[in-house]
């Protein structure tokens, strides 16, 4: 455990530093400083510094970060290192199936192993190796996979239920589409991304 209390805020800037990395590791990059770190990802330099303080040292004087060093104990932190995480999808509709063939979750360290949906006739079917089954099997086939982390995508009134269901079979996190905030336990982490709300704020930026 951390002596410090992690900002949810810097657990999230965290995930953009790793992809950050990775980008300029294909370059062949082997050092950067924070002022450029900022730079990319959009985020003070004093910000950036502040954040990996929590973790620890991971400058060198004059040369800045080790793109490799830093990536590693980035990847570490947020428990990816050397490890793929399965993820249970609920919702095979437009989104749930785009989201099934996103490849960057899988170059991300994340699987989604199985999905859920009430669709005949996409019950059986699978899409990049991820077989959908009825909502009724989600406690069965979460709990026999031990699946952590969830994926939920389908319509707000169904929303509530479905998460329930995840975290009667194991599920910890939830990554939340449906325009809904869910009410469940505490120790159970919801990450709500609602893209009507974030296209609704755009045109107020507009000149």
């Amino acid at each position: 455990m951390y002596k410090e209390k992690i900002p949810k805020t810097t657990i999230y800037r965290l995930a953009i530093y790793l992809r950050t990395l990775e980008k300029i590791s294909r370059e062949h990059r082997t050092f950067i400083s924070s002022q450029e770190m900022g730079t990319l990802c959009g985020i003070d330099s004093a910000q950036v510094r502040k954040d990996l303080s929590y973790f620890g040292q991971f400058g060198e004087v004059g040369r800045g970060y080790s793109v490799k060093n830093l990536m590693d104990n980035l990847k570490k932190i947020l428990k990816l290192y050397r490890r793929r995480w399965k993820v249970a999808l609920a919702g095979v509709g437009h989104l749930g199936t785009a989201l099934l063939s996103y490849r960057g979750f899988r170059e991300a360290g994340f699987e989604i192993s199985c999905a859920f949906d009430p669709d005949p006739k996409k019950i059986g079917k699978a899409i990049q190796n991820a077989k959908i089954y009825p909502p009724h099997r989600i406690e069965e086939i979460v709990s026999k996979e031990k699946i952590k982390i969830g994926i939920i995508a389908v319509p707000g009134d169904f929303a509530q239920d479905v998460a329930e269901r995840m975290v009667s079979a194991g599920v910890r996190a939830l990554l939340n589409f449906a325009p809904v905030r869910l009410n469940l336990p505490s120790g159970i982490t919801v990450k709500n991304v609602d893209l009507s709300t974030e296209l609704i704020s755009l045109p107020f930026y507009l000149k």
